[in-house]
């Protein structure tokens, strides 16, 4: 099913596609996690093979969410994605790998997730940088909730911070 370019993007096509996307997020962002974990004795518990395994399916999270939200322009949203998720995930994942995909994640989907009408952008990187943020207070507190969090959050906080827009939006229209 395609929608007509003058259609505005359900809430349910949005949804959908946030559902779609975080089960391969789930599966790369375990695998970025466990590439970069050591056992007690240093060493890796999972080979380079599950770091590839995690950054190759980074591009599939991306397209999943543009093509079933119905992304105008998929193509180069995804592309922007990937640029964001490199220039954010990377940096900070030198300090904390769990950490940097789950930021790298947030910016890649802000510009990824199709726009409803009422959506402001400004609301999806405040909702992204309070995932992050959240995410890593669960990392320095709970460290097995923070990895399950950061798998989970980040698309999820672009999906409220869209409802959200679109509720401010009715309740001003409405007054």
């Amino acid at each position: 099913m395609t929608i007509p370019a003058e259609a505005d993007v359900t809430a349910r096509r949005r949804w959908l596609a946030i559902g779609a996307a975080t089960m391969p997020l789930l599966v790369s962002y375990v695998a970025i996690a466990a590439a970069f974990t050591t056992d007690s004795d240093g060493e890796s518990l999972v080979g380079p093979g599950g770091a590839a395994l995690g950054f190759g399916l980074v591009p599939f999270v991306f397209l999943l969410l543009a093509f079933v939200s119905g992304h105008k322009q998929a193509s180069m949203a995804v592309l922007k994605a990937m640029g964001l998720f490199l220039l954010i995930a990377f940096p900070i994942g030198v300090l904390a790998p769990a950490l940097g995909a789950t930021a790298g994640y947030c910016a890649g989907g802000t510009v990824t997730l199709r726009a409803a009408e009422a959506t402001r952008t400004k609301a999806r990187w405040i909702a992204s940088g309070m995932a992050v943020v959240y995410v890593l207070f669960l990392l320095l507190f709970i460290p097995a909730a923070g990895v399950m969090a950061g798998a989970m959050i980040p698309l999820m906080a672009i999906g409220f911070a869209d409802e959200y827009s679109i509720w401010m939006a009715n309740r001003v229209r409405e007054a």
